[in-house]
């Protein structure tokens, strides 16, 4: 009977693992139009062992999205074409973030990635931002959103070739080399990437957080030993008191010392700097709640979607259980939103 036993907890095992995991499949075989490039550059700027997603099931439950392979060098296979007579066309690819999230009915794909050319030079110009978020709705949304992925690349393939003799006069060059450290170099030009030092006050907007000139220069209490999490007060001087801070149309607030992030749904969560970035961590599971997908909508929590600034975010709730994972956001330098990266192994 033990073997039995063995074969059945076996079963379980293997049921279990094929609920939790969905391989995201890419196809390269664009043919038209042809493409010119011959060297291919792939740059992944993307955090280690980063999270694609999750896709929600009526059955199989929540399943995370995987990759098998390279994804910058299977990305990069799209472009690929044949030379130019005489002429050595190059393109440079930068995949900064790549995030799904999914229901039965909805789903969104984030994207965000570079595009440099360079033709018959080292020097490369870029051709293509994008930064954008794919949406697809009705019913067996999350085996369209997986499909539809390759053909989302296969469009903005279409458009680097339309567009790789465009460049504007004011176009900058960029070096092989600078363009792999091209985070980095734009980060040096950030204030509050620099600053080991941020400003006291109330910050509305990313675009005052990166300048470190908050929009409202107040005194901030910070509390971070509260068991119901971070309090934060503003101190009025002329009333001769102090009042809990609210979180409406905030971005971030500062004491001088700390940095807390606000989200959407009103929580203060410490951001810390690792690595030349910045990250916050916020507690989440994936639990049944009463709200349908809402993806502008926070009753309290949230669900896998976008909020109205473009963060894509896990379904979160407020539950005290001390298994709660924790899932780490880090923030895009350029455009102030935030991506889940990875599962942190942590407890409140």
């Amino acid at each position: 009977m033990k073997w039995v036993w063995c074969f059945i907890c076996f079963l379980l095992i293997a049921c279990v693992s094929n609920a939790q995991d969905r391989y995201l499949k890419i196809t390269t075989d664009c043919m038209i139009p042809a493409s010119p490039f011959t060297n291919i550059y792939s740059i992944d700027n993307r955090s280690d062992n980063q999270l694609l997603g999750f896709l929600e099931g009526k059955k199989s439950g929540i399943e995370s999205v995987s990759f098998n392979g390279n994804l910058t060098d299977t990305l990069a296979h799209i472009f690929v074409g044949q030379p130019l007579i005489g002429v050595e066309t190059e393109l440079v690819l930068i995949l900064n973030e790549l995030f799904l999230s999914g229901s039965e009915n909805s789903g969104k794909f984030k994207l965000s990635m570079r595009l440099f050319s360079s033709r018959g030079t080292k020097a490369y110009t870029e051709i293509l931002t994008v930064d954008s978020i794919y949406v697809i709705r009705g019913k067996n949304s999350n085996e369209k959103l997986l499909s539809s992925i390759s053909d989302q690349l296969c469009e903005i393939r279409n458009r680097v070739i339309m567009d790789q003799n465009k460049t504007s006069e004011n176009a900058f060059y960029y070096s092989l080399k600078e363009l792999y450290d091209l985070d980095s170099l734009e980060k040096l030009k950030i204030p509050m990437y620099l600053t080991d030092k941020p400003a006291r006050g109330i910050y509305k907007d990313y675009e005052h957080f990166k300048r470190n000139t908050p929009d409202i220069d107040t005194e901030i209490i910070i509390d971070t030993n509260d068991r119901k999490g971070i309090q934060v007060d503003r101190v009025f001087k002329n009333k001769n008191r102090k009042v809990k801070l609210d979180p409406t149309g905030i971005y971030a607030v500062s004491d001088g010392k700390k940095l807390i992030k606000v989200t959407s749904s009103g929580e203060f969560l410490e951001i810390r700097k690792q690595n030349f970035d910045f990250y916050y961590d916020r507690p989440g599971s994936f639990s049944s709640q009463e709200y349908p997908f809402a993806p502008n909508y926070f009753p309290g929590g949230g669900r896998i979607g976008t909020t109205r600034t473009g963060d894509l975010v896990i379904r979160l709730n407020k539950s005290d259980a001390d298994n709660t994972p924790f899932y780490r956001f880090k923030i895009n330098h350029r455009k102030g939103n935030s991506v889940p990266v990875s599962i942190v192994d942590k407890r409140r």
